[in-house]
């Protein structure tokens, strides 16, 4: 991916990790996995360990998500100039 890509996959992530409503559904998520997995039986020991490998991948998809922004965010410092002493307003130098 180039970094424009990344810039532009890293503010789509950053957007969607910061929205209430997706925090939500992921949550809800979570809990109903979670609760699926606590009352399957010991004898169903596949569909636990699919339960669990579900919501694993769920916490690996978030992070991976985190892992694009911190990208973006890493690309983007590069890309902003230092602020040099031509930068500042002239009142900072009046005593």
């Amino acid at each position: 991916m180039t970094e424009d890509e990344i810039i532009d996959l890293g503010i789509y992530c950053e957007a969607l990790l910061s929205e209430p409503r997706f925090a939500v559904i992921v949550e809800e998520f979570e809990k109903a996995s979670f609760q699926h997995f606590r009352t399957t039986l010991d004898p169903h020991k596949a569909e636990r360990e699919f339960i669990f490998a579900t919501m694993r991948g769920l916490q690996n998809f978030l992070s991976h998500m985190a892992a694009i922004v911190a990208q973006k965010n890493e690309i983007t410092n590069e890309r902003t100039p230092e602020p040099s002493i031509e930068d500042a307003p002239e009142e900072d130098f009046v005593n």
